[in-house]
Formats: C-alpha cells, sequence, structure tokens
C-alpha cells in the first residue's frame, strides 16, 4: 500500500473493487516518528469466500497512485490473526503495550458502515 495513503482512500479502492462491503476490519500501523504509514494493513473478511476473494483481487494488485511508474504491486498474505473479534483484542493488546507507534484502525459498526 502506498505510504501516503490514509483510511478514506484506502476505503475507496477496496469499494472500487467490490470489497468494501465484505471487509469488516482495517488496521494500519502509524510510526511514531512518521506522518505516513507503514505501507502496509491488516484486513479481515465477513467470512472464508470473502477472504479468498479479496485474497486474489488484492495480490498483485497495483494501487491507484499518483505516479504509477514507481508504484509495486500488493503482496497479499494470511494473517496468523483471523477473525474480527481476535484481531479486535490483538490490536487492544498491542496498543496498550505500544508506546512508540500510532495506529488508525477502521471497524464495521451495528450499522453495517466502515468507521474510524
Amino acid at each position: 500500500i502506498p505510504r501516503r495513503y490514509k483510511q478514506k482512500r484506502i476505503l475507496g479502492e477496496l469499494e472500487m473493487l467490490g470489497l468494501k462491503e465484505t471487509c469488516d476490519f482495517l488496521y494500519m500501523p502509524i510510526p511514531h516518528c512518521h506522518r505516513s504509514t507503514s505501507g502496509y494493513a491488516f484486513l479481515n473478511f465477513v467470512d472464508a469466500p470473502c477472504a479468498a476473494r479479496a485474497f486474489h483481487v488484492l495480490n498483485r494488485h497495483f494501487f491507484m497512485s499518483s505516479n504509477s511508474n514507481s508504484a509495486w504491486p500488493a503482496q497479499a498474505s494470511i494473517a496468523r490473526i483471523q477473525g474480527l473479534a481476535a484481531n479486535m483484542e490483538h490490536r487492544a493488546k498491542s496498543e496498550a503495550n505500544q508506546t512508540r507507534s500510532r495506529t488508525l484502525a477502521v471497524v464495521k459498526a451495528g450499522g453495517g458502515k466502515l468507521i474510524g
């Protein structure tokens, strides 16, 4: 993911790819000393078929960037932590133990929309 991407831009790209409605968790680490993201994000999808489709769509995907000549394709991988509840719990524990980085997380609220 391009480092200058923020949550809103990633969510827009997920929507363009037809993945936003099935994504219930987006987590983007931001190093403490930087204003940009780390260049990666963690996504969770509502079920295994949606996750498999997202993996296929996102792996080798070129994100819409203002400088497409230097864009690198995305590398999708399967995370060790699976499921919305497990991701939320892990994020809460990580933030409690981390003082050197900021994070952005977006989760699907009860209304079905991703929120920050």
